[in-house]
């Protein structure tokens, strides 16, 4: 029963893999995630750019180019901007359905099906 659900599952994921691989990110760069890049002008002029990792009403948290982590007060910023696009480029025309296949079974192959 457990190989069988093993099966069932490589196969489910194999499918979602490439669903995903062949969605619209074959035509256009990939949406930001909650996690994008972010640039931040401090009061004393520094601009500081990162990934963001939290936001809220009065915060946002950054992990900038060094790992360092921030969570800098919005009322202290001059200006506060999210890149709202990936720097995942586009593959359409890169890439046949043979390719993206083959890329999902080695993906597949790294964990193996225990």
């Amino acid at each position: 029963m457990r190989k069988q659900f093993a099966v069932l599952a490589a196969g489910c994921l194999t499918l979602g893999l490439m669903a995903v691989l062949g969605s619209a990110q074959m035509d256009k760069a990939s949406k930001p995630s909650p996690a994008a890049k972010a640039s931040c002008a401090l009061a004393d002029g520094k601009t500081v750019t990162g990934r963001r990792l939290n936001e809220d009403t009065l915060t946002v948290q950054l992990i900038d180019e060094q790992e360092h982590l921030l969570s800098l007060s919005k009322a202290d910023l001059r200006q506060y901007a999210v890149v709202m696009t990936s720097p995942m480029p586009p593959y359409k025309d890169k890439l046949t359905s043979q390719d993206v296949a083959d890329l999902v079974s080695y993906l597949l192959s790294l964990k193996g099906v225990q």
